[in-house]
């Protein structure tokens, strides 16, 4: 499809385009397809299918890691403990998102997604973080993520092929687009890579 993907870099890119830039905006997500059920609360959306983009992670050997949702007890309700997951899986289930764009005057301008997104109450940007591959899950036989469109979500969602995974990510009002992003519409090509910070 429209996924390229390198083995030596473990980079993947695909394309994308600016879908809410308001500064009132409140985003749940950071990327979904543009026929998704969540494209009014997201920042990006991409005609990639997200198939594609679960199968470039797969090759390229990140590691799903369940360690944002809470495990389910035997009625079916969560309980209030979050799956152990040892440190290699953990690392391996981390990577940056990087986004790429012409300015106006046809320079190319990259930033890292966290510095594309501010905290509401702090009014400060996202903390330098990366995003854990959770790998969405089958449902019906059918990739969720397939059904649902929903790509990266900043608040917690099982479905979603990769979560946000900081402190505050269970408040759904905390969120908003930067100043100065390129206007809606606008062409990205995002670039996924291994995480090199801590963890």
């Amino acid at each position: 499809g429209k996924v390229t993907f390198h083995k030596d870099t473990r980079e993947i890119h695909f394309p994308a385009s600016m879908n809410i830039t308001g500064q009132g905006m409140t985003l749940e997500y950071a990327l979904v397809t543009a026929q998704g059920e969540k494209t009014h609360e997201s920042l990006l959306i991409t005609e990639v299918e997200p198939t594609h983009i679960n199968i470039a992670l797969k090759l390229l050997n990140y590691k799903e890691s369940p360690e944002l949702f809470y495990i389910p007890n035997d009625d079916g309700t969560l309980s209030d403990k979050l799956p152990k997951v040892d440190e290699a899986t953990r690392k391996a289930a981390r990577f940056e998102i990087i986004l790429t764009w012409k300015t106006k005057d046809q320079k190319q301008k990259s930033l890292p997604l966290y510095q594309c997104l501010y905290n509401r109450i702090s009014d400060k940007s996202m903390p330098k973080t990366p995003w854990v591959y959770n790998g969405s899950y089958i449902h019906e036989k059918t990739f969720y993520a397939q059904l649902s469109g929903c790509i990266f979500s900043i608040f917690p969602d099982l479905g979603s092929i990769a979560n946000y995974p900081g402190k505050d990510r269970e408040d759904d009002t905390l969120w908003s687009p930067m100043p100065d992003l390129p206007t809606e519409g606008t062409h990205i090509t995002i670039t996924l890579k291994p995480w090199k910070g801590s963890l």
